[in-house]
């Protein structure tokens, strides 16, 4: 990286950030409230990009839309907007609740929150410290409390990750790269406290939480035979 890339990374707007639209997280919802708006027609492929029309036949399986002579159109009265978060590429969430005013000063992605706001883990928002008091997987919400100690907190979690779908493949030299879908199974199952000012551990404390399980995509790469021994010889 070259001498000016900090001021590049932190200077510039969010708006400079790059984002793949057709991530099918962000691009299938999208479809839906702009056929809301307009039926999806022929006439969108300069806006909606050359593969529009199979994502919204996809929509047609999901029963999220339905095609009328080549336009298609959303199902159901609500307005499907709604359901779309402007923070996350996810609308599945928990409220993160401060517990003295029953202020929501966030929310986290539920993929991400057993791990971020389990019970006894540091929080942080706005450059405050929060602890985690309870995290109620019913209601969605976890109450938090300010926080003035000096670590914080890392999460210890067991993860399996299975192939579901390779969409894409190609080879960077005699390693094989891949993009595709796959699902992931994690259980959080402890936590360490850490000092902020060395990060030495001070402290590991279990968390009794429920196993998870979600799709995403990824990205891995495949190791040939011939390097795998050259690096690791038997």
């Amino acid at each position: 990286m070259g001498a000016g890339w900090p001021a590049e990374f932190l200077d510039r707007p969010v708006e400079a950030a790059i984002l793949d639209h057709e991530s099918e997280s962000i691009h299938l919802p999208h479809l839906v409230a702009a056929a809301y708006e307009l039926p999806l027609s022929s006439e969108d492929r300069d806006i909606l990009g050359p593969r529009w029309e199979a994502y919204a036949e996809r929509l047609v399986r999901m029963g999220q839309l339905r095609e009328r002579g080549g336009r298609y159109l959303p199902r159901g009265d609500a307005v499907p907007a709604t359901r779309i978060a402007l923070r996350s590429a996810s609308i599945d969430s928990f409220a993160v609740v401060e517990d003295r005013h029953g202020e929501v000063i966030g929310t986290v992605e539920s993929e991400r929150a057993h791990s971020t706001i389990h019970p006894g883990a540091v929080y942080m928002h706005l450059g405050q410290s929060y602890e985690v008091q309870e995290l109620d997987l019913r209601g969605r919400q976890a109450l938090v409390r300010e926080f003035s100690g000096d670590w914080y907190t890392q999460p210890k979690k067991e993860t399996e990750t299975y192939i579901e779908e390779v969409r894409r493949q190609r080879m960077i030299g005699t390693v094989e790269l891949n993009f595709g879908m796959v699902s992931v199974s994690e259980e959080v199952i402890a936590f360490q406290k850490k000092r902020v000012t060395d990060h030495e551990v001070l402290d590991l404390l279990p968390v009794e939480l429920p196993e998870q399980h979600f799709a995403t995509q990824a990205l891995w790469y495949v190791l040939p035979d011939a390097l795998l021994r050259e690096e690791f010889p038997r």
